[in-house]
C-alpha cells in the first residue's frame, strides 16, 4: 500500500498471479476530476484500462475504458 493525502493505492496478490489492484480517493472532490490510467505488463503482455472521473453536480460519475 502507498499514500499521499487524500490518495492511496492497495495492490494484493489473490492467488498466484491474480492481482487486486485499488486506488482509493479521500474525499474526493471537483479538483480530482481526471482520467487514471492504469498499465499493467509481465513476460507474457501488457493490459491498460484507463478511469475517467468526472463530477456531476453532488455525484461522481466514473467511466472504465479497458485496452
Amino acid at each position: 500500500m502507498c499514500c499521499s493525502g487524500r490518495y492511496k493505492y492497495i495492490t494484493k496478490e489473490e492467488s498466484p498471479g491474480v492481482y487486486y489492484v485499488a486506488l482509493e480517493l479521500s474525499t474526493p472532490e471537483a479538483i480530482d476530476a481526471a482520467t487514471y490510467k492504469l498499465n499493467a505488463r509481465n513476460e507474457h503482455g501488457e493490459s491498460n484500462a484507463n478511469l475517467k472521473l468526472n463530477f456531476d453536480g453532488e455525484y461522481a460519475v466514473c467511466q472504465l475504458t479497458v485496452n
